[in-house]
C-alpha cells in the first residue's frame, strides 16, 4: 500500500535530491519504507543524463543520444513461469505509454535479443550514419561474426 507523504506547493531548496523540481513549481510524491528488499517486481528508473556524457561529440563514439536528457528504464521480474505473460504485457504497456515522449533512441545495453526486440531497435541505439560505420568495422574486423552474443552489429554479408 502507498501513502501520500506529501503534497508541496511551496519552494523547494535546490538540495542534490530535489534537483528535478523547478523552483516554485508544485510537486507530489510518495515514497514508502520497506522491511525488506525483493528483486521480484517492477521496477521502472529514470536516469539522468547530461554532464560529462553531453560534452563529447554525438559522432566521437558509438555511444548515442548525447542530448537526451533522461533514459527511461522498465525492469520486470517474477518467480512464477505461469506468470510470464501478464508481467511481460505490463512492461510493454508501459513502454508503449511512455512513447510519446521517447526521443526514438534506446540504450544498447538495455536491448534484449534481437529476436525479443528487433533489428529497428538495434539501429535506434546508434542512429543511421553510427550503425554504417560499425557495421563497417565489423566487416573489417570481424566478418564471420564471431562476436555475436550481444545487440549484434552484423556484417554486411550476414
Amino acid at each position: 500500500m502507498a501513502y501520500v507523504l506529501s503534497v508541496s506547493s511551496v519552494r523547494l531548496p535546490r538540495t542534490k535530491s530535489k534537483r528535478c523540481l523547478t523552483p516554485g513549481s508544485r510537486a507530489f510524491w510518495n515514497r514508502d519504507s520497506l522491511p525488506a528488499f525483493r528483486t521480484i517486481g517492477n521496477p521502472t528508473a529514470i536516469e539522468q543524463l547530461g554532464g560529462a556524457l553531453s560534452r563529447v561529440a554525438e559522432t566521437d563514439t558509438a555511444f548515442g543520444h548525447r542530448s537526451a536528457r533522461y533514459n527511461f528504464l522498465i525492469v520486470s521480474s517474477w518467480p512464477k513461469p505461469d506468470e510470464n505473460e501478464k508481467h511481460i504485457r505490463w512492461t510493454r504497456s508501459l513502454w508503449q505509454a511512455m512513447q510519446p515522449f521517447s526521443t526514438g533512441g534506446v540504450y544498447v545495453n538495455y536491448l534484449g535479443e534481437e529476436a525479443d526486440e528487433g533489428a529497428k531497435r538495434i539501429h535506434a541505439a546508434y542512429g543511421a550514419a553510427k550503425h554504417e560505420r560499425l557495421v563497417k568495422l565489423k566487416n573489417k574486423y570481424d566478418p564471420g561474426n564471431l562476436f555475436r552474443l550481444n545487440q549484434n552489429i552484423k556484417p554486411a554479408h550476414a
